[in-house]
């Protein structure tokens, strides 16, 4: 007979990374009877999104794993409709779940002494393994993939790169985008006109198109202005590349002390010192997560971790 007291709840549509987060947690289902992907009479909803698929989930007990930082972070001007939509309702659905697993420094533990897990950051999910490209040699451009969302910080970083060219370098950079804001993407289409060396794709690229995309490539930059826990981090350190980031929390969460290159993304001056830094590593900073048996265990213990916060759950 099943244990199961919690179910994974899939419902909605997911993006690249959120099906990354879903595998995960069926991989803990498969590890642990605690939890399960399949819905039972008396098992209780774990909702890995900020806000259910469903108002009626708000009715009955549930487990919550927002996974956007977005509604705690620093105002965003050019997503301010956004920001505020999913502040209220992240508030709204803080006041109504049991428990809360906690992906991030960056998402703040529930009110009233509820159950709050440990920090625990997303890990590569074996999706990641099937999809893993071949070894590539380090090409001569940067690469940077996202939304076209104004939190992302894309068209800061693309000014941070005119300025870096004109400090005088000479490494390509390629900004790929999917679904957002069309005037991100126009600017960054206007851009990519006049800078030297700057390239805009639009229209989104799969996960295998991602990582073939950042293994060819001589570092990945993230410039996002607030995040949670960053699948495309840990992907670029998985093939090696070096990365250089924003200076917000959850990127200094994962890099976990590494001193790859940081930057202010409203800064011009302070993205291209970071770029001319992540030219310095000349396409390679190894990194344990490169070993597929490493992988394993830190899927492993993100499985255990979270199974035995469930279990503490009355």
């Amino acid at each position: 007979m099943s244990t199961a007291r919690f179910h994974v709840d899939a419902a909605g549509q997911w993006s690249g990374g959120g099906g990354a987060v879903i595998a995960n947690l069926a991989f803990a289902a498969a590890s642990d009877d605690v939890l399960t992907t399949t819905p039972g009479p008396a098992t209780v909803p774990l909702v890995p999104r900020n806000v259910p698929s469903s108002r009626s989930a708000l009715l009955h007990p549930f487990v919550w794993m927002p996974q956007n930082a977005l509604p705690w972070g620093p105002p965003s001007l050019e997503e301010r409709s956004l920001q505020r939509t999913l502040r209220l309702a992240s508030t709204l659905v803080a006041a109504r779940a049991r428990a809360l697993v906690r992906i991030s420094g960056a998402i703040p533990p529930l009110p009233r002494r509820r159950p709050t897990s440990e920090v625990l950051h997303n890990v590569l999910d074996t999706g990641f393994e099937e999809v893993l490209p071949e070894a590539a040699a380090p090409g001569n451009h940067f690469v940077s993939i996202g939304s076209a969302h104004g939190y992302r910080h894309l068209v800061p970083l693309a000014r941070g790169y005119a300025e870096y060219r004109r400090r005088g370098g000479r490494t390509g950079l390629t900004i790929v985008t999917s679904a957002g804001s069309p005037a991100v993407d126009g600017s960054l289409a206007d851009l990519a006109a006049t800078v030297e060396g700057l390239t805009h794709h639009g229209g989104g690229v799969d996960r295998p198109g991602a990582l073939r995309a950042m293994a060819r490539s001589r570092g990945v930059l993230l410039p996002s202005s607030v995040e949670a826990s960053p699948m495309t981090l840990l992907e670029a350190r998985a093939l090696g590349r070096p990365v250089a980031c924003s200076r917000i929390r959850a990127h200094d969460e994962l890099l976990d002390g590494e001193p790859m290159p940081r930057f202010d993304s409203s800064d011009p001056r302070s993205v291209a010192g970071a770029l001319e830094a992540l030219d310095e590593y000349d396409g390679r900073a190894p990194h344990a997560l490169e070993d597929a048996a490493t992988r394993d265990a830190r899927r492993a213990e993100w499985a255990a971790r979270l199974t035995g916060f469930l279990h503490g759950l009355g």
